[in-house]
């Protein structure tokens, strides 16, 4: 999480990817309590239909993730961790307005 500059008791919701020792963020967009988020566990604590909805969210990012990395390890592409958040992030911007879900499939 990435605490806001403003207020100081919220925070934004960020995706870090690691691949051999570089990293490249994305921002979830969603935007939580601090004293609600789990570092321990990376999820946001809680009983709610909303914390049940944003953890669900953030595990299915994360198996997007890992799909779309097995993805290019079988094109046999370049990976990085900036390969692997463009190919997310164009897979997000492609969703915008479509209820496809063939990006996720797909390189």
């Amino acid at each position: 999480i990435r605490r806001c500059k403003e207020d100081k008791t919220t925070a934004f919701i960020y995706l870090r990817i690691t691949i051999d020792e570089e990293r490249a963020e994305l921002s979830l967009k969603e935007q939580i309590k601090v004293a609600d988020w789990d570092s321990r566990t990376k999820q946001v604590r809680g009983n709610s239909v909303q914390v049940k909805a944003l953890n669900q969210y953030m595990e299915d990012v994360k198996f997007k993730v890992k799909l779309k990395h097995r993805m290019l390890l079988d094109k046999e592409a370049l990976i990085t961790a900036e390969t692997v958040k463009l190919a997310i992030w164009a897979c997000i911007l492609f969703k915008k307005g479509t209820n496809s879900s063939s990006c996720w499939t797909t390189i």
